[in-house]
């Protein structure tokens, strides 16, 4: 949970430094998801202007990741059977 029971939006934005040049990206970061599990938090680094943001998005369902599954089977089967012609 969130500090205050504090739900963000999706798409909500929140920049959490800014120091005017940075390098590199946090080794680890951990938070529990937000919305049920429904959300959770992208960190994004701006290396040269040095900020880091954070946006609260959208959690993918699983099901979003099987569908990919037949797509790519069917791709590497027509590759295959394009490279068994030349």
């Amino acid at each position: 949970m969130l500090a205050n029971g504090f739900v963000p939006t999706i798409g909500e934005s929140f920049t959490i430094l800014s120091s005017g040049g940075l390098s590199g990206a946090f080794s680890n970061v951990s938070w529990d998801s937000f919305d049920n599990g429904q959300g959770y938090f992208r960190v994004d680094y701006d290396n040269v202007d040095g900020d880091v943001v954070i946006t609260a998005e959208l959690a993918p369902e699983p099901a979003t990741a099987l569908t990919l599954i037949p797509a790519l089977a069917l791709v590497f089967w027509w590759a295959r059977r394009r490279g068994a012609r030349a």
